[in-house]
């Protein structure tokens, strides 16, 4: 016996009603499209008729297709007046749809860089195009609307769709071999907000670009390392080869551990087009423990803002941080301009804050 369903007895999807339809084929997913339920049955399938989407060239046969009751919802809200802001998430109204995707660049002229994780694409938009993204949960949207609802919301999206339609279709098998494997997995898979690697002695460094595809935009990830020879400057071959640091024996190695950590994770995320923030830090002598999470992000590191050099002079003590552009003046002051036999040079490495203070208070 087939199962009934709740939803074909909701008023928002009797026959007639515009609904959002979920697309769940590749290359259209995390996209709705503008509709109308044409039958409910006592099952949780509903006939739908999309309203810029045709099966013919012309455009003159409206696509018709039995869609699930979780592929549908009502026309999603928008306020009337709203800023937008740098991470959140949205809907742009893009090929005559609504994607969702994230802000990740607020512009001077007023538009908007949105990335796309379905298909890893960042386009820009203005205000107009764009709405807050919503989920459809058990009747309500969450999270509610923050203030007037913008009027003739629905008049508007079937004007937008006007500027042009197109023809839905599947992926051709040639195009289907252009689609590399990482933009398969991103389109097929979940996004979590928080992972934890514990590599229990081996190379962190192997996992971080994995973890990092993973995580969703303003993640956390939480990385440990046991690795203290390296950190305490007796294999620096192999600190270069697993964080991308060189680093030499020093006093507070323990501190060094943990900048190495975070350095090497600045690394990976700057090859995959992300910017990290330290937010805690631990160190427990037993094991040795070196322990940090990170907040990721879109974006790139400004001027390799808070990742270059640390030096320790043996003769005088004395510590401190150079920059990349500063590498050819490296000296310490007990010697003068001149450079010392007696400084040791370790990076690059995180010099930036260990932690986040605000972050750890809230």
């Amino acid at each position: 016996m087939a199962p009934k369903s709740k939803s074909n007895q909701d008023p928002y999807f009797k026959p007639g009603s515009k609904v959002e339809i979920m697309s769940d084929e590749a290359g259209f997913r995390g996209s709705f499209y503008i509709g109308t339920v044409m039958k409910a049955t006592r099952t949780p399938e509903f006939t739908v008729r999309y309203e810029k989407l045709f099966e013919d060239e012309e455009g003159t046969k409206p696509l018709q297709e039995t869609v699930n009751e979780f592929q549908i919802r009502p026309i999603a809200p928008r306020e009337k007046k709203r800023e937008f802001k740098f991470s959140e998430e949205v809907d742009a109204f893009h090929n005559d749809g609504w994607w969702e995707g994230v802000i990740t660049e607020v512009n001077e002229n007023g538009k908007f860089a949105v990335f796309f994780r379905s298909t890893k694409e960042q386009i820009e938009f203005v205000e107009e195009d764009l709405r807050l993204h919503r989920e459809w949960v058990n009747g309500e949207w969450k999270p509610p609307l923050e203030g007037e609802e913008e009027k003739g919301e629905k008049e508007e999206v079937e004007e937008k769709g006007n500027k042009g339609s197109r023809k839905k279709k599947k992926l051709s098998e040639e195009d289907e071999k252009e689609v590399t494997k990482e933009v398969k997995r991103r389109v097929s898979e979940d996004f979590f907000d928080l992972i934890d690697i514990d590599s229990f002695g081996s190379d962190i460094s192997l996992f971080l670009r994995s973890a990092m595809n993973t995580l969703s935009f303003d993640g956390l990830l939480y990385v440990t390392s046991t690795d203290g020879h390296s950190s305490g400057g007796h294999h620096p071959d192999h600190s270069l080869a697993a964080f991308g640091a060189y680093v030499r024996p020093m006093p507070y190695s323990n501190e060094v551990g943990l900048r190495m950590l975070i350095g090497g994770a600045v690394r990976e995320a700057s090859v995959l087009g992300y910017y990290i923030t330290p937010l805690f830090s631990y160190y427990s002598y037993h094991g040795p423990v070196f322990r940090v999470m990170l907040r990721v992000n879109r974006g790139k590191l400004l001027e390799n803002r808070h990742y270059g050099f640390i030096t320790y002079c043996n003769n005088c003590g004395n510590s401190q941080e150079f920059s990349w552009a500063e590498l050819g003046q490296i000296s310490c002051s007990c010697s003068g301009s001149h450079g010392s036999r007696s400084l040791v040079i370790s990076g690059p490495l995180w010099t930036g804050p260990l932690h986040s203070a605000a972050y750890i208070i809230k």
